[in-house]
């Protein structure tokens, strides 16, 4: 951005001459009102605007600047140059290199965070320690309505993505997606989502979440008192409608078992894949209307389980 434009100080309508050269004066980007910068900093990308804080004015402005991002994407990397995030255009990228200007991170972080409404925020870490649990933590206040979380360090989805880092995320956001199996979320804390969500309490409408096979089977026996039997039948106490979904019916062996529950507006789903260890994705979903829940009930594939 320039920090100095070339605007027309008047304009006679009524002249028929054509505007040249010297009917314009150079004007300093300071000379125009807090409310004209304001608006040129809303049409620049994320990092742009963080170049701003070297100006005592320009750094007041640029925090009191509402912005929105459609896809914004947080990654570790030990890269020079960093990873590419996305082929879309509208994907802004915030990438975190280890050991580098850690309070920069967090403190530029906190203001992107603090004044840009988001889509969808997504997050890669590598590795853990305290500095980045602390910016998950950063993450985890911002206003989206879908967030996606993964890490390949297992120490990392231990200690940061526990039952009170996920209800503290299903009260904030409308889509929930941890791509990574964790083994600190217990079914007592997914439980109390699943109710929270049922009565319309919290904002969240989805929650896709990679677990244990014990943390899926403590989850339906004792919880919602899903027990399934042998033929793929099932029995429960409560109003519930079972499916089971092949996604691939021509292959006779087929490695993944995928079951869909329905209670009143809820649906349940498990993934199970049997040659991954035993683990597996489960999801919540609210549905706003019959309908939409008719649809999903007869969608291709879907088979309905017989009540034991």
């Amino acid at each position: 951005l320039p920090m100095s434009l070339n605007l027309p100080m008047s304009l006679n309508l009524e002249s028929s001459e054509t505007p040249t050269i010297d009917n314009y004066s150079e004007t300093s980007l300071l000379d125009l009102p807090n409310e004209i910068i304001s608006q040129i900093f809303s049409f620049l990308p994320l990092r742009d605007r963080m170049r701003m804080r070297g100006c005592k004015r320009l750094d007041k402005i640029e925090r009191e600047t509402k912005n929105h991002v459609q896809y914004f994407w947080i990654e570790e990397t030990n890269s020079v140059t960093g990873l590419k995030c996305s082929d879309k255009t509208n994907w802004q990228h915030f990438t975190i290199r280890e050991s580098q200007d850690v309070d920069i991170y967090s403190e530029g972080l906190k203001r992107i965070m603090g004044n840009t409404t988001f889509h969808q925020v997504s997050i890669w870490f590598i590795s853990y320690n305290s500095y980045l649990h602390n910016l998950l933590k950063i993450v985890s206040d911002c206003t989206t309505d879908m967030i996606n979380l993964a890490s390949q360090d297992r120490i990392f989805e231990r200690e940061a993505f526990t039952d009170e880092f996920m209800w503290s995320v299903s009260q904030r956001m409308k889509k929930v997606n941890v791509d990574t199996v964790v083994q600190s979320i217990t079914s007592d804390g997914l439980y109390r989502i699943y109710q929270a969500m049922e009565v319309g309490s919290i904002p969240l409408q989805k929650l896709a979440v990679n677990v244990t096979q014990s943390i899926c089977e403590d989850l339906l026996l004792d919880r919602l008192d899903i027990t399934i039997t042998e033929g793929r039948q099932f029995h429960s106490s409560r109003p519930i409608e079972a499916f089971s979904f092949d996604n691939f019916p021509s292959i006779p062996f087929n490695t993944e078992i995928d079951f869909h529950f329905f209670d009143r507006r809820m649906e349940f789903s498990m993934q199970m894949f049997i040659f991954d260890e035993g683990d597996g994705k489960i999801k919540f979903r609210v549905y706003d209307n019959d309908e939409e829940m008719e649809r999903k009930k007869n969608k291709e594939g879907m088979v309905k389980l017989k009540t034991v």
